[in-house]
C-alpha cells in the first residue's frame, strides 16, 4: 500500500505517511525536484492528494471536488520541464504553477477552451522536445502551446501563435470557487479575481 523507494542496496522502503494511503494510480514529482514534493492519483475516484516530506515522515494532504478542486475522477498527475502540475480528469485538464495549489489557482482546460474533447485518456500526457503539451482524449488529440504568462500576476499583451495554429482564450481561474475572506491589513491573492484572459494555442486533431 502506499509509494516505495529503492535504495542504493537494491531494498524497496515503503514511504512512511501521517495516515493511510492506498489503491495508488500513479504520481508525480513536484516542488523543486528533489523527491520531497508528489501528486498522487488513486484507481478510486474522490481526492486526489498531495505528499510533502517532513523529517522522516511524509505529511498527505487531501483535495476533492467538494473543496471547489473541480472533478472526482483523475486519470493523471504529470510535472512538466517548467514546473506546473496538470491533472488529467473526465472534465477536461487542469494545471497549476506547481507552487501554488488553491482552487482559484488552477486553470482549467476544457472542450469550450480549445481540448478535441474532455474526457482525458489514463495517463494521456506527453510534453514535447520544444515544450509543447500532447493531450490524449477520448475523441482525439489536442496540442498546447504554454506560456509563462498564463501564471503572471498581470498580463498586459496576449503572446503570439504560429500561423499554423488557431487560438482560444482561456480563464485565469476555475470559476467553481470563492477566494477567502479578506484579511484586514493583509492583501488578497493576486491571481484573484481573474483579469485579462491570455491567448493561448491550440492544435486539434480529431480520430473519426
Amino acid at each position: 500500500m502506499g509509494l516505495a523507494r529503492l535504495d542504493e542496496q537494491g531494498t524497496w522502503h515503503r514511504l512512511p505517511t501521517d495516515r493511510l494511503s492506498e489503491s495508488v494510480r500513479s504520481f508525480a514529482f513536484g516542488g523543486k525536484g528533489d523527491g520531497r514534493d508528489i501528486w498522487v492519483v488513486y484507481r478510486r475516484k474522490g481526492s486526489f492528494t498531495r505528499w510533502q516530506q517532513s523529517g522522516h515522515t511524509w505529511k498527505i494532504t487531501s483535495f476533492n471536488a467538494a473543496g471547489g478542486f473541480g472533478s472526482e475522477s483523475t486519470r493523471f498527475f504529470e510535472c512538466d520541464s517548467r514546473g506546473w502540475i496538470w491533472r488529467g480528469t473526465d472534465t477536461g485538464t487542469y494545471v497549476c504553477n506547481g507552487k501554488d495549489s488553491s482552487p482559484w489557482q488552477w486553470l482549467h482546460i476544457s472542450r469550450a477552451t480549445g481540448l478535441a474533447s474532455e474526457d482525458l485518456d489514463d495517463y494521456g500526457f506527453f510534453e514535447d522536445t520544444d515544450g509543447s503539451v500532447w493531450l490524449a482524449v477520448s475523441e482525439g488529440l489536442t496540442r498546447l502551446l504554454p506560456n509563462p504568462d498564463w501564471f503572471a500576476p498581470h498580463v498586459t499583451a496576449a503572446p503570439a501563435c504560429p500561423a499554423s495554429c488557431f487560438t482560444v482564450s482561456l480563464p485565469r481561474c476555475i470559476p467553481t470557487h470563492r477566494p477567502p475572506p479578506r484579511t484586514p491589513g493583509r492583501r488578497s491573492p493576486s491571481i484573484w479575481p481573474p483579469r485579462r484572459a491570455p491567448v493561448i494555442a491550440i492544435t486539434v486533431f480529431y480520430i473519426r
